[in-house]
């Protein structure tokens, strides 16, 4: 007796192993986007803390040892150098900007940085790529760090934080 599948049978498998790929590419798909919005987010609040928290250290006089890290762009070599209460807002956004962009890649582009210092009392700093952050200063007041970020491609997917040096 020979026992074997028909091929009625193997056409059956063969059906529901495609339904099953069929609705699981779709939800996978589905996963990528939303981790993609989250790490964007999760990046855009930690840029904004670490921020905060050196202008404040930096106000107060009171760096680590006196010593700030920084990185240059494109290279991404680092730096150190002294911050003090006489430290301003665009040495901020410059040194800050590279380093973010040095450690950060854009999660809807692997190949590009997240971060992008953004031109002085620029009137527009918002980011126009999904994925990507700008940091501008002296917008909309003297004194101030804007950052934008742009998680998705609506007109209202952007997160924006204004850091202020006191």
């Amino acid at each position: 007796m020979n026992r074997a599948f028909t091929l009625i049978e193997l056409l059956v498998v063969v059906a529901i192993i495609g339904i099953l790929a069929a609705v699981g590419v779709t939800t996978f798909g589905g996963f990528q986007e939303k981790a993609k919005i989250s790490a964007t987010k999760a990046n855009h609040k930690t840029v904004v803390k670490y921020f905060a928290n050196i202008i404040t250290l930096c106000s107060l006089g009171r760096s680590e040892n006196g010593v700030i890290e920084y990185w240059s762009y494109p290279q991404c070599k680092l730096g150190k150098t002294h911050c003090n209460e006489q430290t301003d807002v665009a040495w901020f956004q410059v040194a800050f900007s590279n380093k973010f962009a040095c450690q950060y890649k854009n999660a809807y582009n692997g190949n590009e940085p997240f971060a992008y210092s953004y031109p002085q009392r620029s009137n527009s700093p918002t980011p126009s790529v999904v994925g990507r952050m700008h940091i501008s200063t002296a917008w909309p007041k003297e004194n101030t760090v804007t950052i934008k970020t742009k998680w998705g491609n609506g007109t209202n997917e952007i997160m924006s934080d204004t850091i202020s040096q006191n």
